[in-house]
């Protein structure tokens, strides 16, 4: 008799208001939780692919503004390094005489980068018009991804533009490790807070469930005390 006793008071439980608040705000926090990893694993790499994509077609717009006169600049080199810094990005400029760039790494590349150039022309092309051509590739020596835009400017010049990739990678697992940490926390303290509002909505409900109990019974003894919201629990005195 009493592990029955027992059993029922266990489903009794499970089944109360205060549980199934807390479990449905766990599930609704976890199917937020998993939408925002996913989205942030499908869609923020491709988003900031677009973004890189366009701020190299943008820079590619104002390199040949300097270089055609359209854009007047006191000292082009200093203006070429500015922008490489602030936008994280290397500029090689390539001319019939000189070669001119932000990183001598990207020097050292140029030869891997004009023979791709040639030999892959359908890889990964992210655009391709006007003398404009964007590319995502890895770099043969770090194992590196990154972006370049090779373009010959309207003097006769060659432009190149590297953006890594890799970032963003790295940037994407981080985040959707913090969103976890955040959804563990969050449904912690979520919990906590739906025990304490759940006893004020549930403990009135408790009280006419006894009172209820107890006329069953044939006991009158017992009232409902009348509190001062005006609620529908109070509609029903």
């Amino acid at each position: 008799m009493k592990s029955n006793k027992e059993e029922v008071k266990k489903r009794s439980k499970l089944q109360s208001v205060k549980v199934k608040l807390f479990l449905t705000l766990c599930a609704t926090i976890s199917i937020i939780i998993v939408f925002l990893i996913l989205m942030n694993s499908i869609v923020l790499e491709r988003y900031y692919t677009y973004s890189k994509r366009n701020m190299l077609l943008n820079a590619y717009t104002i390199i040949n503004a300097y270089y055609n006169g359209t854009l007047k600049s006191s000292d082009i080199e200093i203006d070429l390094e500015k922008m490489s810094f602030s936008n994280d990005f290397d500029i090689l400029i390539k001319t019939n005489t000189s070669i001119y760039a932000t990183s001598k790494d990207f020097i050292s590349s140029l030869t891997d980068v004009e023979y791709n150039r040639r030999r892959l022309l359908n890889e990964n092309i992210l655009y391709d018009e006007d003398n404009v051509e964007i590319k995502r590739k890895i770099d043969r020596k770090t194992g590196l991804s990154f972006i370049l835009l090779s373009a010959e400017l309207d003097n006769g010049y060659k432009l190149y533009i590297r953006a890594a990739v890799a970032p963003i990678q790295e940037s994407v697992k981080i985040a959707n490790k913090f969103l976890m940490f955040i959804g563990v926390a969050t449904i912690v303290a979520s919990g906590m807070i739906v025990l304490v509002i759940s006893k004020k909505f549930t403990y009135p409900i408790e009280e006419l469930n006894e009172i209820t109990s107890k006329i069953s019974k044939l006991d009158f003894s017992h009232k409902y005390r009348i509190r001062e919201e005006e609620d529908e629990i109070n509609n029903l005195r």
